[in-house]
């Protein structure tokens, strides 16, 4: 019979004895309890009791009756008594007695560490081990090494007094106090750990039968409940072998209990650093400018794809289709952390499928996943895709891309009895081709990813504003590597080479760094100084720039590249949307806004019908500027539409220059500039140049709603009127303001007919309205004056 009672619980206690207004007599008291030894509580108060304990399947006390008998004592009093000299504590809720184990305070925790630097090699070879474990024993910290097998760990004071573990699959663990290390770098060299073929017993299981084993213990193995954990990710990316991405970033993880059916997995950006290629990032998009799903690199949220314990709801590659799929063989068993471990090697079947091949390494014992190595099978590579089904592929031009390789090694560590994900690298090849386009890189990316810390006790989500997508990245370091950059935090340490590309990609764009810092800088000041602006002034603040919404026949100016977290999808009718899924809960709003507006813009503008609108929501400024090619954009650009197509940032992150409502109106803005470009149809050669942006950002402005009053625009009141040539350049917002009052005018004066040749002219006021430029200001002016000064 279990003493600890682990769950909360719902619990009767009936009392009897003489009954008063506050006493126990007959009283029915209903506690709620957790880790509460009731039982052994009671016998230490030498109380008459009764229980009776019902046991669900999992051993869980279900219900539990205890039969007191007291002299006539006020509850209160009664249970003071009862609970004296325990650890149980309790608060009453009307007939709702709550009990709680009373946790001892904690020990005050510094935020002060020491580093521990060290390197870890082959104790027969003197070769360095590259992703050997560093932890410290029974605790949840942990590191990697790098490449060259050293290492830094950063650890809380408070642990100066525990033991230093290092790991590595095939050899004996190694521990070595703290406090024996000091400020020395510690060279530890690990002994292989052979075993000898006579003590491979299999027991007459077949690999597979271990396998189906393996996943029925996941339960057991992994954590099920809510877990918290700090990773660090580093990637880097080469064309034709020359470095063009380099990035490294600490982030927060959350994921929710399993299996919740609506799983909730949060990121939250701690501190990162990206250094980009600009002009061969500009290549590839030039080239693939329908990109949908495909990314180079990993992402964090690899950390919940590679989490075990999501099995039990995905069952993806381990399902019952993929062990269908594939062969398996029980090759050997080696040690790992002194366990015996089950090496089984897996490949596909013979099947026109993208299958995998690699090896499940098992532990003996508890029959826990410690490793998985994972690659695209060469059986059935040459039937994997980029971009979705072949058939897209193929409308997209894009299906003479190959794959070479793609590899994931996912590694394991056990804390507390629990198995989690300690790192992940990653390693992809494959060739970009277009041949219309003339275009053919050969891209390889290596990635590499490590769970530092890891905390299951007491957790909650993060809040809105602490969610990151997964390319929030903090452009905030540049040059050579900076320890203090990273705070506390542990990384893996870069070796030479990573900071060799770090640095050439950086020395390739000199001013590019300095002007996004920048930028970062004063968007940072801006959210701790600006107060929130009326919604109107907000989107109409601050001036576009040449580059903001020229219309071409490439692009005009929409996001060329669909990031890998705009992972959701709502489709109706007349709207595709791609969002991500911190923005699932403003999705169905922007939906909503779209439609209601829909078909009144549509007959104002006197368009029958419009092919599906494709919009893309971007989580956040960075993630929007990073998409349009445009990363040291200002933060008042958050739209651009093209040719049936629009971005947006999400509503729930505008930046500092706008805010939730001033987004949903641009949202109608964006929308808008997607009929104008389908009125123009094949006249969009005409307006490449801005000459006629006045009219551009005014239907826009007009059909949104933006109107700016004309009170409060000084120069319109001071009588300093700019000319539509100002007008089309302006810096100053002013072709914002005015955009509402001009096409107001124009349709008071000259009707809709006439506003709809303006548009397929591209603002030809001569040939439509037969004024020139000047006369047209000076009645747009009188008109000003009469009706709103």
């Amino acid at each position: 019979m279990k003493k600890l009672f682990l769950l909360a619980i719902g619990c009767i206690i009936l009392l009897s004895g003489s009954y008063g207004q506050s006493s126990l007599l007959s009283k029915k008291v209903t506690l709620h309890y957790t880790q509460v030894n009731l039982e052994v509580v009671l016998k230490e108060m030498g109380a008459t009791y009764q229980i009776d304990f019902s046991y669900s399947r999992d051993m869980i006390p279900m219900n539990m009756k205890v039969s007191i008998r007291c002299n006539d004592q006020p509850l209160q009093e009664a249970l003071n008594t009862l609970f004296t000299n325990t650890n149980i504590g309790f608060s009453q809720i009307g007939a709702q007695i709550v009990l709680r184990k009373n946790e001892p305070l904690p020990e005050k925790t510094s935020n002060e560490t020491f580093l521990i630097k060290g390197r870890v090699t082959d104790k027969i070879t003197s070769k360095p081990l590259s992703f050997a474990t560093i932890s410290l024993a029974g605790k949840s910290l942990g590191n990697v090494t790098n490449g060259e097998g050293e290492f830094v760990f950063k650890v809380p004071t408070r642990f100066m007094a525990d033991t230093l573990k290092v790991s590595f699959m095939g050899y004996k663990p190694f521990k070595i106090s703290l406090s024996l290390i000091g400020n020395q770098k510690a060279e530890i060299a690990l002994e292989p750990d052979v075993i000898e073929l006579e003590e491979v017993v299999f027991e007459q299981k077949t690999a597979l039968s271990i396998l189906q084993e393996a996943l029925e213990r996941i339960p057991q193995n992994y954590q099920l409940g809510p877990v918290k954990q700090t990773l660090y990710i580093r990637d880097r990316t080469f064309q034709d072998g020359e470095p063009i991405q380099a990035t490294e970033a600490v982030y927060e993880s959350y994921r929710g209990r399993i299996p919740d059916k609506a799983l909730q997995k949060q990121m939250k950006l701690i501190e990162g650093r990206k250094s980009k290629y600009d002009q061969k990032y500009a290549d590839i998009l030039e080239a693939f400018p329908a990109l949908t799903s495909f990314d180079i690199g990993m992402q964090p949220y690899a950390v919940f794809n590679a989490d075990l314990a999501e099995y039990l709801q995905t069952k993806n590659f381990l399902g019952k289709n993929g062990l269908k799929f594939h062969e398996y063989d029980l090759e050997t068993v080696t040690h790992y952390d002194g366990k015996e471990v089950y090496v089984i090697a897996f490949d596909q079947k013979e099947k026109n499928k993208p299958l995998y091949k690699g090896k499940f390494y098992i532990d003996k014992q508890s029959l826990a996943f410690i490793h998985i190595s994972l690659s695209l099978s060469p059986k059935g590579i040459v039937h994997a895709t980029f971009f979705g089904p072949k058939v897209m592929e193929k409308i997209f031009g894009l299906a003479e891309n190959e794959w070479i390789s793609s590899t994931d090694e996912i590694h394991y560590k056990q804390i507390n009895g629990k198995w989690y994900i300690d790192h992940i690298s990653r390693f992809s090849e494959f060739n970009l081709l277009k041949s219309k386009r003339k275009f053919n890189a050969s891209i390889f990316s290596k990635c590499d990813l490590v769970v530092t810390e890891i905390h299951t006790d007491t957790i909650i989500p993060f809040s809105e504003q602490e969610v990151a997508s997964a390319r929030t990245i903090s452009y905030r370091q540049y040059g050579e590597y900076d320890e203090t950059f990273w705070n506390n935090q542990n990384i893996i340490k870069p070796d030479k080479k990573f900071e060799e590309d770090f640095n050439r990609i950086n020395a390739r764009n000199p001013k590019h760094g300095k002007r996004l810092d920048e930028l970062i800088s004063k968007r940072l000041d801006g959210k701790k100084n600006r107060k929130q602006k009326g919604k109107t002034e907000d989107l109409l603040a601050e001036p576009p720039t040449e580059v903001e919404e020229n219309i071409s026949n490439e692009d005009n100016k929409t996001a060329r590249l669909l990031d890998t977290d705009l992972s959701l999808t709502k489709q109706t009718d007349r709207f595709i949307y791609l969002y991500h899924p911190s923005d699932t809960s403003v999705i169905d709003s922007i939906a909503s806004k779209l439609e209601a507006n829909y078909e009144r813009i549509l007959s104002e503008l006197k368009v029958k019908k419009l092919p599906a609108i494709e919009v893309r929501i971007y989580p956040g400024l960075e993630a929007y500027h990073s998409a349009i090619n445009y990363p040291n954009a200002p933060a008042w650009m958050v739209g651009s539409a093209g040719i049936n197509k629009f971005s947006i940032v999400s509503p729930q992150n505008a930046g500092p220059e706008h805010s939730y409502e001033s987004v949903m109106e641009g949202v109608v803005h964006e929308f808008t500039h997607c009929v104008h470009i389908y009125l123009l149809d094949n006249h969009l050669g005409v307006a490449k140049n801005n000459d006629a942006r006045w009219l551009w950002e005014g239907v826009a402005c007009y059909e949104a709603n933006q109107f700016v009053s004309p009170k409060i625009l000084t120069y319109l009141t001071d009588g300093n009127y700019p000319t539509l040539e100002e007008l089309n350049h302006a810096q100053d917002g002013k072709v914002y303001q005015m955009g509402y009052l001009i096409i107001d005018f124009i349709k008071s004066k000259y009707g809709i007919k006439s506003l709809l040749k303006l548009i397929t002219t591209n603002g030809d006021l001569a040939k439509v309205l037969h004024v020139s430029e000047k006369e047209f200001e000076q009645e747009l002016y009188l008109y000003i004056r009469q009706r709103y000064l």
